[in-house]
């Protein structure tokens, strides 16, 4: 993890490290972003924005108040990764305007 802030949210919030499906969608997510982000060369910051620490928490903050509405748990890997996706994009858009 590059990231302390990012470790330590998925690694001290027992509601993710409990659970290994909502723990490796966030893995995924995070890997995801990294992957597209080295991808741009022309980018001067080279860090993804998901890993800044605002946009990170926030995503945490959205999937703790989905979680309480749905079971994440009973979701299937496809299913669970199309929320995290979408509540990234959400963030990254609201908070690059």
């Amino acid at each position: 993890m590059r990231d302390s802030d990012v470790r330590a949210s998925l690694l001290e919030r027992s509601s993710m490290s409990m659970s290994n499906e909502i723990f490796s969608g966030v893995v995924r997510l995070l890997g995801k972003s990294l992957d597209e982000r080295s991808e741009d060369d022309k980018a001067e910051d080279k860090s993804p924005s998901i890993y800044v620490r605002k946009n990170f928490r926030e995503l945490m903050k959205m999937l703790n108040r989905r979680g309480g509405r749905i079971m994440l748990n009973a979701l299937d890997a496809q299913q669970l990764d199309d929320i995290l996706n979408d509540m990234a994009d959400k963030i990254i858009e609201d908070n690059s305007n």
